[in-house]
């Protein structure tokens, strides 16, 4: 079939709901939007919403003009426009205009019951518009009953571009099938192909055997309920291959033939096999949903399975609602012939549509106040006065956390009489939570309402509430959900939009203009500010009482009591009960706890950046005023490279060295055992260069490898860089300048990230920038450089012989050496410009590993110099830098899961524009630091757009790594080394360089 065409009518809800759910199997859309007027005018009711969804979807748009009036094909309409050439002209014309108008593709001509004597002037008609139409370039199609003597076939193919012909109605006014197999065979045939179109049928006519009146026309999907509620058993007709139903309403005999899925596979079949160029649905929303199946060519199978066309029934009226069943398919046994046609079906069992109960409409002018989102201390306050007033109950739909902070304002709402619903804990949209979340929202809220009233609440009104819609979908499947629950679902009728209006005025003009609706009306008391409400509250009431309104309570419009809706709490759920009252009994002051700890933590953070920056600046100055150094300065510089396993990048890291602009050096080399060609690549790459030696050693650890390198060196400055890093060409001299000041015991480089490739490896860029020119350079200035790190740090070799060299106690020798240098009266200084580039870990196992490693050695190095905090001889040290660490890096990481399991209470409690708050404060810390470190050495900020993700990783990542350091420590456990795989990725990116 080259295109499907479906014919949609505006007067069925059931056909828009069709259109929405299958438009994507359409080409062509044929809305019944125009018809011809007794007075030969045109008339029209077109849907611009309909004719731009089909637009969006790339359907093509061709309305249906018909001589349909009074739901009556109309013959002498059509006559008297087909006799009147200017009548039939103004017609064509303003068809034509409506069509270019709304940018839409062609007409469709459905002219029925036209007179046998009026042949030849509808094809001059057909003629005289296909000219018009053609001239513009828009499709005429043309709709024709088959063997039918007012319609030239032959002649009116000329002048159309699709005849559709409808093989349908062959009984309708007598029963009988509605296109049996032979009469269908036997049309088809009569009819050129070349522009066929054939019209399958898909719905049923309903006819009482004692009447003369045509078949009433019945929906598949009524027939499927009509067979389900009365247990009717679908019969199959082997002569036209067709189902059928005899069934007797009140006394009167009834027999019901309709077609489905399989007679629409069966017809479709037999015209593809003719050579028909297209077929159409006749119509949208009476058809069985396997149809779309069959034009999808999904499979025979599909048909066993009878679907439900998702439409809710519901029986009793009002706006409180009950689900009452779900819908679940049927199934139907298939017979097939040679040719894979369906010979017969066997209805096994019918599909079972949703039913809802409706229940609360009164029959008197009775009306309920409802009010959502509270309680609040003001508005819910001043609410309550008004109704004692004027002695009317309402009832109060409280979100659990604003119930837990008002907890005296819910006693007086239930203690004057009104009756409470619950409204979820949180306010969340129901359907964009799960099930299980959703549970967990009312009973939280329930558990409250219990804790303060001693009562339970079977009322619910979900966040945002209910649409109103005749279809299945997320709000039946929760609203079925929650009636399993227990509740009952009060939507409302009448909403004032008070969440909006402006006005007091506009709130009592919103319910006055939907009071004809229904009985509930909404209303609010919290969520924002609902001053305008209560102004309108005594005029809403007045007006009502004047009108001779009734104001009851949701219970008194169902015809209950309020213990109905609100029982007495169980026995057995007293206890649990009784817990949550002490829970809500100090909620508030746990609350305010909550605040101080987070403002707390927040203001010791803002108060340390102040401090770091302070410093930080002091120390950049300085560096500016003593960058000159003295070139009559050149000590020999021995630079060590511990390496183990690095046949991947330790040539790559000697060629650096061999680039630098200082001369005194020797470059030392020490293997520590390694297991793969390191050994051999430094022998095969550099044995000719005077200035490489290399050493190899059993493997004892990067301590002992370091000391074995320091007892072959020559120099007085030794230089340690580890084997996977680069560094940069004047990066040696710029170390070496600092130890013309016999104080200076160890200068810092400043490191890099040599291989940002994804997230993580960017993340730790930002670290590594922030770090050093944050934390470093203030404590540089105040002399209290906490590590001198193992990537490139240059050392004075006279003092690590004095320290004892390094030792492999802790696994962040760098660490405990640089602390054993300050606790000895020696200065640490650190070189912005003298950069290394290392390679940091790529995957997240790595960099476990990784920070373990750095954390848990750290930890020993506090332990190991435990008596420097507040060590008189090093102030700065004791009281400023280990603290820092203590206190910012082990903590607050240690405590952060506790915080902001604090924080989410808070923010469920009531308080979640405090929490938010909280995180944004964080955050903006976070980025000021950024920027500003980023900037001190005019660096691309590209890398920061990553800086939200990033807190985030590290926020969760860094608990985990204290954690299972203290525990590591605590239990005695003994770590590794812990080396890194190499991937040999470095590489120095534009986002690490200075941009000017």
């Amino acid at each position: 079939m080259d295109d499907t065409y479906a014919f949609y009518v505006n007067w069925d809800p059931n056909s828009e709901r069709s259109l929405r759910r299958n438009i994507d199997t359409m080409d062509v859309l044929i809305p019944q939007w125009f018809h011809v007027q007794p007075n030969l005018e045109l008339g029209g009711d077109i849907q611009k919403d309909i004719g731009n969804l089909a637009k969006k979807h790339d359907v093509k748009v061709v309305p249906l003009i018909s001589n349909l009036i009074d739901n009556e094909w109309n013959q002498e309409v059509v006559h008297n426009l087909l006799i009147s050439p200017p009548a039939r002209s103004k017609l064509i014309q303003d068809l034509h205009g409506q069509i270019k108008r709304y940018g839409y593709d062609g007409i469709n001509i459905d002219f029925e019951n036209i007179k046998a004597e009026d042949k030849e002037l509808f094809t001059s008609f057909m003629q005289e518009l296909y000219s018009v139409f053609h001239s513009d370039g828009l499709l005429v199609t043309i709709d024709m009953p088959p063997n039918d003597k007012a319609f030239d076939y032959n002649a009116l193919n000329n002048y159309s571009d699709k005849m559709i012909v409808m093989l349908y109605d062959e009984n309708f006014q007598t029963p009988g099938p509605i296109a049996s197999s032979i009469w269908y065979q036997e049309n088809l045939a009569r009819i050129p192909k070349d522009k066929l179109v054939v019209s399958l049928g898909n719905y049923g006519y309903d006819w009482e055997w004692e009447s003369s009146e045509p078949g009433k026309v019945v929906s598949f999907e009524n027939v499927m309920r009509m067979a389900g509620k009365a247990n009717l058993q679908v019969q199959w007709d082997d002569m036209s291959k067709s189902p059928y139903v005899r069934y007797t309403d009140k006394d009167k005999l009834h027999e019901l033939w309709f077609l489905d899925g399989v007679t629409f596979y069966n017809q479709l079949k037999t015209a593809s096999a003719a050579g028909v160029k297209g077929v159409a649905l006749w119509r949208l929303g009476t058809e069985d949903p396997a149809v779309w199946d069959v034009l999808e060519n999904r499979g025979i199978d599909t048909l066993r399975h009878i679907k439900d066309s998702d439409s809710i029934y519901s029986y009793g009226k009002g706006n409180i609602l009950r689900a009452v069943s779900s819908q679940e398919q049927g199934k139907r046994e298939l017979i097939l012939n040679d040719s894979d046609q369906i010979s017969g079906e066997v209805y096994q069992s019918v599909p079972k549509s949703s039913e809802m109960e409706r229940l609360g409409k009164a029959e008197t002018k009775e009306v309920v106040l409802t009010f959502d989102d509270g309680p609040d201390p003001e508005y819910t306050t001043r609410i309550l006065n008004i109704l004692k007033q004027h002695h009317i109950k309402a009832t109060f739909f409280v979100i659990g956390k604003n119930a837990m902070l008002n907890k005296d304002i819910v006693q007086r709402i239930y203690m004057e009489g009104h009756e409470i619903g619950n409204h979820t804990f949180s306010h969340r949209h129901t359907n964009s939570i799960s099930y299980n979340q959703l549970k967990l929202e009312l009973n939280a809220s329930q558990r409250v309402i219990q804790g303060i009233t001693g009562h339970s609440s079977l009322l619910y009104r979900p966040p945002y509430g209910y649409v109103d819609t005749p279809t299945v979908n997320q709000d039946f499947k929760r609203m079925l959900y929650t009636t399993e629950m227990g509740y009952l679902t009060v939507n409302y009728d009448i909403d004032s939009r008070d969440w909006e209006a402006t006005s007091s005025k506009e709130i009592v003009n919103n319910v006055l203009q939907e009071l004809p609706n229904g009985n509930v009306i909404l209303l609010h008391d919290g969520g924002g500010d609902r001053s305008s409400t209560v102004e309108a509250l005594p005029e809403i009431i007045e007006t009502l009482q004047n009108k001779g309104y009734t104001f009851v309570t949701t219970s008194e419009l169902m015809n209950t009591e309020r213990n109905s809706v609100m029982p007495s709490v169980k026995e057995v759920e007293r206890p649990l009960v009784e817990g949550f009252k002490i829970i809500i009994g100090n909620a508030t002051s746990l609350n305010g706890v909550i605040s101080l700890l987070l403002y707390t933590v927040l203001a010791l953070s803002v108060l340390r950046v102040f401090i770091l920056v302070y410093f930080a600046l002091r120390h950049k100055g300085r560096a500016q005023l003593s960058r000159a150094g003295n070139d009559s300065f050149q000590p020999l510089v021995s630079v060590i490279i511990a390496a183990y396993n690095e046949e991947k990048v330790i040539s790559r890291t000697v060629q650096s060295i061999l680039k630098s602009d200082y001369q005194h050096y020797e470059i030392i080399v020490v293997d520590d055992g390694s297991q793969d060609r390191t050994f051999a690549i430094v022998s095969e790459n550099f044995s000719s260069n005077e200035r490489v030696h290399l050493i190899r050693k059993k493997n004892g650890g990067k301590s002992s490898a370091l000391n074995r390198g320091i007892q072959k060196a020559k120099g007085d400055i030794i230089i340690a860089i580890d084997a996977d890093t680069i560094i940069s060409h004047k990066a040696m001299s710029l170390l070496v300048r600092h130890f013309i000041d016999k104080k200076v015991a160890a200068v810092s480089g400043n490191m890099r990230v040599g291989n940002m490739r994804n997230l993580l490896t960017i993340s730790q860029h930002i670290e590594y920038v922030t770090g050093f020119n944050l934390e470093k350079r203030a404590f540089s200035f105040l002399n209290c450089v906490t590590v001198v790190p193992g990537a490139i740090g240059a050392w004075r070799k006279q003092v690590i012989l004095e320290c004892g060299g390094f030792t492999d106690d802790t696994l962040a020798e760098d660490t405990d050496m640089t602390l054993r240098i300050l606790c000895q009266g020696y200065r640490v200084a650190i070189e912005e410009n003298a950069y290394a580039y290392t390679e940091a870990p790529e995957g997240i196992r790595g960099f476990f590993k990784q920070r373990y490693r750095w954390t848990y050695g750290t930890l020993q190095c506090l332990w190991k110099h435990k008596r420097a905090i507040f060590s008189r001889e090093q102030k700065s040290l004791g009281c400023i830098a280990i603290p820092n660490m203590l206190l910012f890096q082990y903590a607050l990481p240690l405590v952060a899961p506790i915080l902001d399991a604090l924080a989410i209470f808070g923010a469920l409690s009531g308080g979640i524009k405090k929490a938010a708050l909280f995180y944004l404060g964080f955050f903006i810390i976070d980025l000021v630091i950024c920027l500003f470190t980023f900037r001190l050495e005019k660096l691309s900020l590209k890398p920061l757009i990553s800086l939200f993700l990033q807190r985030m990783f590290y926020r969760y990542i860094m608990p985990l790594v204290v954690w299972k350091s203290i525990y590591a420590a605590i239990k005695g456990t003994r770590v590794g080394w812990n080396k890194l795989q190499r991937s040999g990725n470095l590489e120095i990116g534009e986002s690490v360089k200075r941009t000017g």
